[in-house]
């Protein structure tokens, strides 16, 4: 896991695959779609206290060419 410090606002993270997430670590099942899996997270806002935080899923690449 990683420390407190790493999940701040403007942060970029990858979301592991949910098969190489710990199975009894969190309940993602009924809050991540499967298709977000695998995929970057933006950090939008984070709450220390209460370990919550709330996450931008980058689905898609979009290509400007």
């Amino acid at each position: 896991m990683l420390p407190p410090s790493r999940f701040k606002p403007g942060t970029i993270l990858w979301l592991p695959y949910e098969r190489r997430i710990p199975y009894n670590t969190l309940d993602l099942g009924d809050t991540v779609p499967d298709d977000c899996f695998g995929r970057p997270v933006l950090f939008l806002v984070t709450n220390p206290s209460d370990d919550a935080a709330w996450i931008l899923i980058v689905r898609r690449a979009l290509s400007l060419l």
